[in-house]
Parts: C-alpha cells; structure tokens; sequence
C-alpha cells in the first residue's frame, strides 16, 4: 500500500482543481462528471474492484472531497451500493462513518442542491446506518 500512498499524493495537486468544482452547475444540472478514475468502476469485474478501492481510499486521506464526488457519481449511475464496498476500505472502515463524513464535507464544500439532491435516495438506500443518525439529522 506505500505505493498506492505515492501515487495518490502525487495525483492530489494535478486533481485538487477539480475536486473545489461543485458537482452540479448554477442551473443545478449535472456537470459531466470529469473523473476518469471513477468510470473505471463500470468496467471492472467485481472481483478486480478492491484495487480501484484501495487506491481511491488512499486517495481520500490526502483529498477528502473524492468521497463526496464518488457518492454523487455513485448516486448518478444509480450505484450507491458500491459506495458501501468503499467506504469498507477507508481508514474509517465502515459505512456509517464515512458516509456521514462525506455528507457532512458536502454539506461544507458544494452547493446547497448537490447536498439535498442525494439526501432522499441516502436515506432509501441505506436505511440501517441513515435511519436514527444524529449526526446527519444535524446536517440536514
């Protein structure tokens, strides 16, 4: 893992421009998405996904916004359900954790209609770790 340390320490400074964009536009329509790095996600079996998670967890320690970005391309792809394989790799290493994390940077980072937009469907598909957390309740 060291490696995948340097290589994501040296992908932050080119990639940091794009992370400080918001996902959405000032009409509230998606902005292509710009990273490359996530649709490798579609193309992968799943049984060649943990590198792709180990090197986006590596890569979230030193760009915590990717998290948020990869829940929004997640959440546009009506995948949410490999942001729970994710966030098993973060230095967090379960879903409750850095989901709140993610939507709390979110919350800070990106507009307003990003943050509510993904809200409803978070909620739907991840009942067991939505359903009674104080500290999203507090986001919203």
């Amino acid at each position: 893992r060291p490696k995948l340390a340097v290589v994501a320490k040296c992908l932050q400074v080119p990639l940091q421009p794009y992370f400080g964009l918001s996902v959405l536009d000032d009409d509230d329509t998606q902005v292509p998405l710009h990273h490359g790095i996530f649709q490798l996600l579609s193309i992968l079996t799943k049984d060649k996904r943990p590198r792709i998670w180990k090197f986006l967890s590596e890569f979230y320690n030193v760009e915590p916004r990717v998290g948020y970005h990869l829940l929004y391309y997640l959440y546009s792809r009506a995948q949410l359900d490999l942001y729970s394989e994710f966030a098993s790799y973060t230095a967090a290493g379960n879903l409750k954790s850095c989901l709140t994390e993610d939507l709390r940077i979110c919350q800070e980072e990106d507009s307003p209609a990003t943050f509510y937009r993904i809200i409803p469907d978070i909620y739907l598909k991840f009942p067991a770790v939505t359903t009674g957390n104080a500290n999203l309740l507090h986001l919203i």
